[in-house]
């Protein structure tokens, strides 16, 4: 991908059209730049206040910080400090200092003197890797979660002109992955590899006044535990608070997305995602959220604050439409013999990024109103998107079939024994005819004791459907009542359902 090649963002779903109350990303042309400045993973990075530079490690021990030269980016600053690889970087806007931790077990805090930095060593009191640090709102500590099953919060001790901390302990029992901050500068969110997404009190009396009572809860003092969720099952890789702090979302490893809402309860939504797993998140607004993670593409969510769930709004790196040239019987033979693979179309990533995004970061608006955020990946490189708000209008009727929320009264939602049927209520699948591909169509699925005049309707039915791309409505048998109603077709993987697959048989002449 060349330097500063741009593609329109889009959301391939629903999420084109939403309303303000509930504001969704909406796209608008020429929105991503594309930036290559490694060929190694990038690990971590940190933009400044003005967002002219940007603090990145190369997956290793050192931190490059590079500035913008009109459309160029060019390295200005080596951190050679750490003696073990860099895992996460923190720019304070403000005090215009570096905090940085490593799999060496330090902390440093950066000063910029003259055209130097100068660091300032940290003692953790850790016997395991640092593998994450943040800055507080107000700049006066910073957190560190580490493999030692606990989290630093250092401060700055006037008297002894130093750098202090203090443990946050219990209940953690794995690595802290990630952190993020509330706005009240006290309230510290954690996930860690014990499936726990947790909101402690980081409350430090000698730095800072008692903090007034939130929605989390009322009593704060220091390593107190305000909130903890095990909706997920997978290593929490990614957490943020909502620009008010009255949310917090988090990614895990088995693919789900969740969120506690403080303002009902802490009740949680999660959705598990049909994606590789998640690595990063962050807000763009109050009911909006942008994930990525092993997929390449950065993708939208969003959340109902009315009956309280997440809906996946689409993807937000939609590839151009390119033609390609069909496989020969020979190509498709030699390449399984060479790739395990009849097919080429996996052969190169259409996405930006060619490989895992790792972090996600707000560029401009906040995360109230996001109108800029930045992603970097282990390919190397970094992509700004452009994120426009607009109001909702009226979907049109060739948009019905994206929304699994607007299908949602139409037809039965699938009971837990049905399998591999989408949430929409639709089940479709590849239809192949011989060794050649068609593409999406609609799977016919027959009732038994069907009459000859009902399966020719409803092989009409289903011809139709095909011509006009139109999915199959699939109705759950925990659903319906008994004896099931004519014509309703099962989702498939439901039990007491038999299956009859239509083969077209092509007759060659010899």
């Amino acid at each position: 991908m060349r330097a500063g090649k741009e593609r329109a963002l889009s959301a391939s779903g629903p999420a084109g059209h939403v309303s303000q109350q509930h504001s969704h990303p909406a796209p608008s042309p020429h929105a991503m730049a594309y930036h290559s400045f490694l060929l190694e993973p990038i690990s971590c990075h940190a933009w400044n206040k003005d967002r002219t530079q940007i603090a990145l490690c190369p997956n290793n021990h050192e931190v490059h910080i590079y500035r913008k030269d009109g459309a160029k980016w060019s390295k200005v600053h080596e951190l050679k400090e750490h003696n073990g690889q860099v895992t996460g970087i923190d720019w304070a806007p403000e005090s215009n200092r570096l905090v940085t931790c490593g799999t060496d077990r330090n902390a440093y805090v950066w000063t910029l003197k003259g055209n130097v930095w100068k660091p300032t060593l940290v003692i953790l009191r850790i016997n395991r890797a640092a593998r994450c640090v943040k800055w507080s709102p107000k700049e006066n500590k910073f957190a560190v979660g580490s493999g030692s099953r606990l989290i630093s919060i250092c401060y700055f001790e006037q008297e002894n002109d130093w750098w202090v901390c203090k443990h946050i302990k219990k209940p953690i029992r794995s690595t802290v992955l990630s952190l993020d901050w509330h706005p009240n500068n006290v309230l510290l969110a954690a996930g860690s590899c014990d499936f726990k997404c947790r909101i402690f009190s980081a409350y430090i009396k000698e730095v800072e006044e008692r903090p007034s009572p939130t929605p989390w809860g009322s009593k704060m003092p220091f390593g107190e535990l305000m909130f903890e969720s095990s909706s997920s099952c997978g290593w929490v890789h990614s957490i943020c608070f909502s620009a008010s702090g009255n949310r917090v979302a988090w990614v895990s490893h088995d693919s789900t997305l969740c969120l506690a809402d403080a303002n009902k309860k802490m009740a949680v939504a999660s959705l598990c995602t049909e994606t590789l797993p998640l690595l990063a998140v962050t807000f763009i607004t109050e009911s909006s959220l942008v994930a990525a993670g092993h997929d390449c593409y950065p993708m939208l969510f969003t959340y109902e604050e009315g009956p309280g769930t997440l809906s996946f709004g689409g993807k937000l790196d939609v590839p151009k439409q390119s033609s390609q040239r069909g496989l020969t019987a020979r190509e498709r033979f030699q390449n399984l013999d060479k790739k395990a693979s009849s097919d080429m179309a996996n052969a190169a990533l259409d996405t930006v990024h060619k490989n895992s995004i790792s972090q996600i970061s707000v560029l401009a608006g906040g995360k109230a109103n996001c109108s800029q955020f930045c992603t970097t990946g282990m390919d190397g490189g970094m992509s700004i998107w452009d994120v426009k708000v607009r109001p909702s209008r009226a979907p049109r009727p060739h948009q019905s079939l994206v929304s699994h929320s607007s299908k949602r009264n139409q037809y039965p939602q699938q009971s837990s024994s049905c399998l591999g049927v989408p949430q929409s209520g639709f089940c479709t699948a590849p239809l192949t005819l011989g060794s050649k591909a068609v593409g999406e169509q609609p799977l016919s699925v027959s009732e038994p004791g069907v009459g000859a005049e009902g399966s020719q309707n409803q092989m009409k039915d289903t011809a139709r459907r095909s011509r006009l791309q139109l999915p199959l409505p699939c109705c759950s048998t925990a659903a319906l009542p008994s004896p099931r109603a004519p014509g309703c077709q099962p989702a498939l993987g439901c039990s007491n359902t038999e299956i009859k697959v239509v083969f077209l048989l092509f007759l060659l002449p010899s």
